[in-house]
């Protein structure tokens, strides 16, 4: 009797040692595996992380890249300007500001202009008051008469440099200016002092 109940002690014994191991076994295996995933879970998370910071680190590159060569492009036209406003003020600004204060230049110039209009009437020269003096000394005749039969000579402190001329009966009025002659010979030659100076844009 003693001998069964040893055999039946051992039986029950080795079936629960048994099933204890293989219970041992599956919630060994369930670790690693859960193990296993956890550790492909922070992987996956940690690439879909590296791969984010690379993207973020390339836009915000092509965006620093970006904003350099905008800047980089507008600080060179900004000096192609100023070297190109330079030349234009000492080969024409200068000079033509000079011509108009010759007050012999101007009456020429007034001549030539009213020779060369339309006979519409009586018509107004307009000078600056402030070359009134020189024009009455250079002139010592009538002012009307040296600029024609049928001109009338002004003077206006609205005007700086120049002249304007007017038609009569509220017609058109040309102007004349320092300012004027300046826009229109910068408006032929610019094309051509970019090329010479930058080549062709």
């Amino acid at each position: 009797m003693e001998s069964k109940l040893q055999q039946l002690t051992e039986k029950l014994y080795n079936e629960g040692l048994s099933k204890g191991k293989s219970e041992a076994e599956q919630l060994v295996q369930h670790a690693h595996h859960q193990a296993k995933q956890i550790l492909e879970d922070a992987q996956k998370q940690a690439d879909e992380i590296l791969e984010k910071a690379k993207k973020s680190a390339i836009e915000s590159k092509r965006n620093a890249d970006a904003e350099i060569d905008l800047a980089s492009r507008q600080t060179i036209a900004r000096v192609k300007q100023t070297v190109e406003n330079l030349i234009v003020s000492k080969t024409i600004e200068t000079p033509v500001t000079k011509a108009f204060d010759d007050v012999s230049f101007v009456k020429d110039l007034i001549k030539t202009v009213i020779e060369n209009m339309p006979k519409t009437g009586d018509l107004a020269v307009i000078l600056p008051a402030n070359k009134e003096v020189e024009f009455l000394n250079m002139i010592q005749s009538n002012l009307q008469q040296a600029f024609g039969p049928g001109v009338d000579v002004k003077f206006e402190r609205n005007i700086k440099s120049g002249f304007r001329i007017s038609t009569g009966n509220g017609g058109y009025q040309l102007t004349f200016t320092d300012a004027d002659f300046t826009e229109l010979f910068k408006t032929h030659i610019r094309s051509k002092l970019i090329e010479l100076l930058f080549g062709r844009q």
